[in-house]
């Protein structure tokens, strides 16, 4: 019974703490702004492959003669994993921000 006690205040605690938000632009309409969060969304993609690509720099053939020497060593994927879905968050955040748009909090 304590546990159902428990689940059910952190669930509702959960669900109060959630603020629906929604980009808005004063001169945009809704078909646009969907269009322009999933081209934001799309490059946020492109540049974290981009960036996790980057991470496994050099390939095998590397040589230090003829390449920089700034190669730290390759890491699991996993050790960047939870920062990655913040860095694409935040990478789709400037691109709506820099189209104009803001996040409001939507009314109760």
């Amino acid at each position: 019974m304590r546990t159902i006690v428990v689940v059910l205040c952190a669930s509702w605690l959960a669900a109060c703490a959630m603020t629906p938000v929604v980009w808005n632009k004063p001169d945009a309409a809704p078909d646009l702004v969907s269009q322009d969060l999933v081209d934001c969304r799309r490059l946020a993609v492109d540049e974290m492959w981009r960036l996790g690509w980057e991470r496994n720099w050099p390939p095998a053939f590397y040589d230090p003669v003829f390449m920089p020497p700034y190669y730290r060593g390759r890491q699991a994927f996993w050790l960047d994993f939870p920062l990655s879905f913040e860095r694409e968050r935040a990478l789709v955040d400037f691109c709506m921000h820099s189209k104009g748009y803001r996040l409001e909090r939507l009314p109760y």
